[in-house]
Formats: C-alpha cells, sequence, structure tokens
C-alpha cells in the first residue's frame, strides 16, 4: 500500500468513528492506515501491538453497548426497562475504560507521527482524544469526541509526502552514510543520494 493510499484510509477510518454501528470498520481502516505508515517512517510506535490491542478493546466496548442499547429497545414494561437500566451500568463502565485505554494508545501513536511528520496538528489531535475519552463520563466527552475524529481525518487528507527520517526504533534496517553508498544524485538538486532512496534528503523530492 502506498503512502497516498494510506493517508487516504486512515481518514476516512478517522471520519467513519463518528458514525455509530460502522465505528468498527473505522477502526480497520484506520489501524491499516497508521501501520503502513508506520512502515514508511520506520518507526513502530506509530502502530506497534499494543494499539492494536486497545482498538480490539474498543471494538468489544462498542460491540457491547451496541447489545445493551438493543436490548434496553426491546423491553416495553417498566421492569423490563429497568432491568435494561442495569445492564447498562456495568457495560457503560467496561465500554468507558476500554475506550481510555484504546485513547491512551492512540495519543502516543498521533504524537510518534507529529513527531516523525512535523504536523502539529496530529499532536492535537492525540491530546484532544485522550481528554475527550476522560470526558465521556459526562455527555461533552461524546461531542469533543467527534471534533477529535474530524480532526484526526483532517491531519491525515492534508498530510504531505516527506521522506521518512532516520529512526532508532523497532525496524532493525541500517543505512549507512558513508561516500560509497551515494551512486546517484538528486535531478532536482543535484544532492548525492544513496542508490535506493526514493526521495531526496535535501529538497524532498521523489526521485
Amino acid at each position: 500500500m502506498s503512502v497516498t493510499s494510506a493517508k487516504t484510509l486512515a481518514g476516512i477510518g478517522s471520519l467513519l468513528l463518528c458514525v455509530p454501528f460502522v465505528n468498527i470498520i473505522g477502526v480497520i481502516l484506520l489501524l491499516m492506515g497508521m501501520n503502513t505508515l508506520s512502515k514508511h517512517y520506520k518507526d513502530s510506535r506509530i502502530c506497534d501491538t499494543g494499539l492494536i490491542a486497545a482498538s480490539l478493546l474498543y471494538i468489544i466496548g462498542s460491540i457491547l453497548s451496541t447489545i445493551g442499547l438493543m436490548a434496553l429497545s426491546f423491553h416495553q414494561s417498566m421492569v423490563g426497562l429497568f432491568l435494561g437500566f442495569l445492564l447498562l451500568i456495568p457495560i457503560a463502565i467496561i465500554n468507558f475504560i476500554f475506550t481510555l485505554i484504546a485513547a491512551v494508545f492512540f495519543k502516543n501513536a498521533l504524537h510518534a507521527l507529529a513527531e516523525q511528520t512535523g504536523e502539529n496538528i496530529f499532536r492535537t489531535a492525540g491530546t484532544l482524544m485522550l481528554i475527550s475519552a476522560i470526558l465521556t463520563i459526562v455527555l461533552i466527552g461524546s461531542f469533543l469526541m467527534i471534533i477529535t475524529y474530524i480532526i484526526t481525518a483532517i491531519a491525515f487528507f492534508t498530510l504531505k509526502n516527506k521522506p521518512p527520517k532516520q529512526s532508532t526504533y523497532n525496524y532493525t534496517q541500517q543505512q549507512t552514510t558513508t561516500e560509497n553508498t551515494f551512486t546517484k544524485f538528486c535531478p532536482h538538486c543535484g544532492t548525492p543520494l544513496p542508490s535506493d532512496a526514493s526521495y531526496c534528503l535535501n529538497c524532498g523530492k521523489q526521485t
């Protein structure tokens, strides 16, 4: 998957998070896009196993909430409604905890993406996501979360293609900068480049 496709996929996924019942699809698309960006920037913090596990918790919480709301809608008597509300209380607590855990990991991932891309809007979105998750215990948190998803989508859609920075995280690929590795030159600015370079290290344009 190309970086352009990954940005689009992650942006669409972020928007789908705003829509009930299809937000699960949004999480999957967002993870797919961030996984590609993680490989492109060679930074495992953007999409690690913790983020995937936290996303699964978010999906489970969403499913439980849907089941609880459906069960409540089937009860017509006062007793049935009362029992339905009692069922929703533990479901709401579980969903809050799972959402909070997911928000922590997504915040860290978006902050790492901001560091790699230089786009501070990702850092803003990550911070807002955590604040929104905390505030979901009250109604304002849900509205703030929707705004956060929209900001995250804008960040992905407007992300510029930039060459990845050198990273020391969990990718073992080593890059050397000795003179004998510079076997071609940038056609735009003439900077010496490694033979396998796709972007110019000086001007950032594709070679």
